[in-house]
């Protein structure tokens, strides 16, 4: 909490980013839920007509929010190397002991309930899936894909703190190269980096945690425009988005304009 001059109270937390938040996780699992409603009853079509075929969005969304959370937190860190072992710590509680607890159930689970493809379970899968390094092989938990970006960026944010002028020739550098691989992907229907690289480190995901970093920035300084007007724009944009992936054209999934959009 902090004061106004006029001594009430406002709160550090930001409520419509809570509440986006809460809208996002349940896009998310609404998609996964209109997955596995037609896999099981194909004959009865898609849940809601397929309305919910864009809810994955909610992924992208998650990934603009953390770009804009761990700025906006660790923003006063930057330039700060005595502060680097904090920024780790606080990144390793966040992602490692739930997840952790997580893969232990499910670890459980498979053992009554194998998976098809033994190549997920594979001793070096395993390890990558433990400690969520970078593999081309999807995590034996599927959706912990994610967390491997999360990871990427930590600890390029990392360098952003460890020195400062480092830190954004290294971010400047790889955020050229996911607009590089994006736009030719865009243009050629193809990835520019195959493999791992395009997998992981170049993919469009990643783009989006400037675009959260960016905002933050902007609302830091106070340089928010017409934000009434801005909010009222962007549902638009993104429901019109969704709308168009779910009754629309089929593209690509992970189609740039759409992602972007």
């Amino acid at each position: 909490m902090s004061s106004k001059p006029d001594g009430h109270r406002i709160s550090s937390r930001l409520d419509g980013v809570e509440a986006a938040r809460g809208i996002a996780a349940v896009l998310v699992a609404m998609v996964h839920a209109t997955g596995l409603s037609y896999s099981s009853r194909p004959d009865a079509g898609l849940p809601f007509g397929g309305l919910f075929l864009f809810a994955h969005a909610g992924v992208d969304f998650f990934f603009v929010l953390s770009g804009f959370i761990i700025y906006r937190v660790h923003r006063g860190d930057i330039g700060s190397p005595h502060r680097l072992s904090r920024y780790a710590w606080r990144r390793f509680v966040r992602i490692y002991p739930t997840y952790w607890i997580i893969l232990a159930g499910f670890g459980l689970l498979l053992l009554y309930s194998p998976e098809k493809d033994p190549s997920v379970t594979s001793l070096g899968n395993t390890i990558a899936s433990t400690f969520l390094l970078p593999r081309f092989q999807r995590p034996i938990i599927p959706n912990a894909w994610t967390l491997r970006h999360e990871l990427i960026f930590y600890v390029l944010f990392g360098l952003l703190i460890l020195n400062r002028h480092l830190g954004r020739i290294l971010l400047a550098i790889w955020a050229a190269l996911i607009a590089w691989n994006v736009t030719v992907t865009m243009w050629a229907g193809a990835p520019f980096f195959g493999g791992l690289l395009g997998y992981l480190p170049f993919r469009i995901f990643n783009l989006e945690f400037f675009f959260g970093m960016g905002v933050a920035l902007l609302l830091g300084r106070r340089a928010v425009w017409c934000p009434r007007l801005l909010l009222l724009v962007g549902v638009v944009i993104f429901l019109g988005d969704g709308l168009l992936e779910s009754f629309g054209p089929h593209v690509p999934i992970e189609w740039p304009p759409r992602h972007l959009g």
